[in-house]
C-alpha cells in the first residue's frame, strides 16, 4: 500500500504546494539534488492546493506518496483546507504542513476548518523545514 510506514524515502514521490516564488524555488532546488542522488523517486510542485489534491487523488493507490503544503496558498484552498481534505480520503498519507505563519494563527485555522481543538498535522517553519530537508522528510515517515 503506497501510505504504508515500510516504503523508504528513497522510493517516495513528494508532492508539494507553495504558491510564493521565492520558497518554490527554493523547494524545487533542494528537492531536485535528493532527486539526483536517489534519496527520493521524484517531486512536483504545485501553485495551489487544488492542483496538489488532484494529483493526490490520481496518483493514491499507485504510488507512495509524501505530500507537503504551505499553510497560506493562493486559489480557493488554504494550507489547512488542503491538509483535512487530503486526511479524509487518505488518512495514513505522510503529511506536513510549512508555514511562516504564527503557531497560534496556524492552530486557529486548523480549528476553523476540522472544527476540532485536535492538533493539526505536522506543522513546522518554512526556515526550518529548508535548512534541513533530508531529515525533516524522514522523520515525516518515521511519525506517520
Amino acid at each position: 500500500m503506497p501510505t504504508s510506514p515500510g516504503v523508504s524515502l528513497g522510493e517516495r514521490t513528494i508532492l508539494a504546494a507553495e504558491d510564493d516564488p521565492f520558497w518554490e524555488r527554493l523547494l524545487k532546488h533542494r528537492l531536485e539534488r535528493l532527486r539526483q542522488a536517489g534519496q527520493i523517486a521524484g517531486f512536483e510542485i504545485f501553485p495551489t492546493g487544488e492542483a496538489l489534491l488532484a494529483e493526490v487523488e490520481k496518483r493514491s493507490g499507485r504510488e507512495s506518496l509524501l505530500v507537503i503544503t504551505d499553510f497560506q496558498l493562493l486559489g480557493r484552498l488554504s494550507g489547512a483546507e488542503v491538509a483535512y481534505k487530503l486526511l479524509g480520503f487518505e488518512p495514513a498519507i505522510p503529511l506536513t504542513v510549512i508555514t511562516g505563519s504564527r503557531e497560534d494563527e496556524v492552530l486557529e485555522a486548523w480549528a476553523g476548518v476540522a472544527g476540532t481543538t485536535d492538533p493539526p498535522p505536522r506543522i513546522i517553519s518554512k526556515e526550518q523545514f529548508a535548512n534541513n530537508i533530508p531529515a525533516m522528510l524522514q522523520s515525516l515517515l518515521l511519525e506517520s
